[in-house]
């Protein structure tokens, strides 16, 4: 038979090869059935289900409330797994956890199960073509609207869903009732709000219409599930972390060799940049301070060369006037071989001495005037010494 959704009420799992598990499916109209108990070579031939949902026995999995600060999601779930590490029965490590969300009040449910446990039931319902799409915890297929708490009995346990996504679960001691017992009443009122009554339903089955008992099965909005491991021996596992470690470690080789690469190339350019700077200094004995000496001998290159002319003699004749702090900017002109110097006012230590600075440079062949406005003075190569240099062979 072909049905939209099939839930399943799964017996302990130490007994699910031999058991028999209670059911309940919802068809296309969204009317919920019973399903007659049957076993999941039976129940996998009887259904073919869009999709299955599956609710752990209460020996499997555990229910409990905590009350925890506001967090971001990742720093929720660490809290959480804390918080377990004080309930659980085995290391956080190795139990599959799950959690809703947390209440304006701070409390949340979390529900957990030993991860090999829910290997062992997934691979048994995947065998029998009862694949399930989700796991819950028991109270997840009871009904809630607000203000309104469910609860049954089943195999000596006490289901009860009091919330969108919380409910607990606890054993009866051997008492076992269709309706509440004196045991659940005593609980239930320590748990509900002050005079608010459960309904109480049954998970019993043997009708395939709906009725009355399919309410058991029609819970909706539950967004707790447990996560599911994957099923197998734990061979496939051992290979992916094989391959996995065999990933970590050619990454590493892989890094390991880029940096030395890196090294390589970083010595290599300190070396080419040491040559270069000796060249410079070679071609131009004047110059003290290499930082980029491409960018320096272009400089040189351009500003006429080293020597008693080009921009050399110009800079060697400025160097003796008394400029100091007043400099504002230099600017040379290749073509016209001159040398402009801008200050930021006339000094006059400055106009005092031009006259004797002016006749030392000529001396040199340099020629020195102030601009207009007294702006800053002009040093260029007298035109006779210009055109003697130019006739030299």
């Amino acid at each position: 038979m072909k049905v939209e959704l099939l839930r399943l009420a799964l017996p302990p799992a130490a007994e699910l090869c031999e058991g028999r598990l209670r059911c309940a499916w919802r068809g296309k109209n969204g009317h919920w059935h019973c399903g007659a108990p049957g076993s999941l070579a039976e129940l996998g031939e009887r259904y073919h289900a869009r999709r299955v949902e599956a609710c752990l026995h209460p020996l499997d999995v555990s229910l409990a409330e905590l009350s925890l600060p506001p967090l971001s999601r990742g720093r929720l779930r660490a809290a959480v797994g804390g918080a377990l590490e004080t309930l659980a029965l085995a290391p956080v490590e190795s139990l599959a956890i799950g959690f809703g969300p947390r209440g304006e009040d701070g409390r949340l449910t979390a529900a957990w199960a030993e991860a090999p446990t829910l290997r062992a039931v997934l691979a048994q319902l995947r065998r029998h073509g009862l694949a399930p799409h989700a796991l819950f915890p028991p109270p997840a297929f009871l009904p809630w609207s607000e203000g309104s708490a469910s609860a049954c009995e089943a195999d000596g346990w006490l289901w009860l869903r009091s919330g969108r996504n919380s409910g607990l679960l606890q054993a009866l001691g051997g008492q076992v009732a269709s309706g509440p017992g004196e045991a659940s009443a005593e609980r239930l009122a320590a748990l509900l709000p002050a005079g608010q009554a459960p309904r109480w339903l049954t998970l019993e089955t043997g009708t395939t219409q709906a009725d009355e008992d399919a309410l058991a099965w029609s819970g909706a909005s539950w967004r707790i599930s447990l996560p599911m491991p994957a099923a197998g021996d734990g061979r496939a596992s051992s290979w992916r972390r094989a391959v996995s470690g065999w990933g970590v470690a050619a990454l590493a080789l892989w890094s390991l060799g880029l940096n030395l690469h890196v090294g390589r190339l970083e010595a290599e350019g300190q070396a080419l940049k040491r040559h270069m700077s000796a060249r410079l200094r070679a071609a131009f004995p004047d110059i003290q301070v290499v930082l980029n000496p491409l960018q320096q001998a272009r400089q040189r290159q351009q500003a006429g060369g080293a020597g008693a002319g080009g921009f050399a003699g110009l800079a060697q004749v400025a160097a003796l006037l008394p400029l100091a702090g007043e400099v504002t900017g230099l600017r040379f002109s290749a073509d016209e071989q001159t040398l402009h110097i801008e200050w930021r006012r006339a000094a006059s230590a400055l106009r005092d001495a031009l006259p004797a600075l002016q006749a030392q440079a000529l001396e040199q062949g340099v020629e020195i005037v102030e601009e207009a406005a007294g702006k800053g003075l002009r040093l260029t190569y007298r035109q006779a010494d210009t055109a003697a240099a130019a006739q030299t062979p």
